[in-house]
């Protein structure tokens, strides 16, 4: 749940204040009890509990639950989506191809 989308993480921290148990909040926030169990610990190391998440702006609240990851300060470029449509009218290519040669033009994609 590295991606994990703060509202999530409130609902899982409000979840487990009303007491439902681990499984129950999983069920009801669609994810695994795995996700639950480590958004719990990550919430508990972090010393954060419901009534604090709750208000806490999204990018703090990020920051507690993943210390150390901060968001990306460099947005990558979308592919040519009409060159690809070009590309792949042409036989012999294939979305594979032009995924291989996007990567070359930016390995760190």
């Amino acid at each position: 749940m590295r991606g994990s989308k703060p509202v999530k993480i409130r609902e899982i921290l409000r979840l487990r204040s009303l007491g439902m148990s681990n499984k129950q909040i999983a069920r009801s926030c669609n994810c695994s009890r795995t996700t639950v169990i480590e958004m719990l610990k990550r919430a508990d190391d972090a010393g954060l509990s419901w009534p604090q998440a709750e208000a806490i702006d999204d990018r703090m609240l990020k920051q507690s639950i993943y210390p150390g990851m901060e968001e990306s300060a460099v947005k990558k470029p979308d592919p040519d989506f009409e060159y690809m449509n070009r590309e792949l009218k042409r036989s012999g290519v294939n979305m594979k191809l032009l995924w291989d040669e996007y990567k070359l033009e930016d390995p760190n994609v």
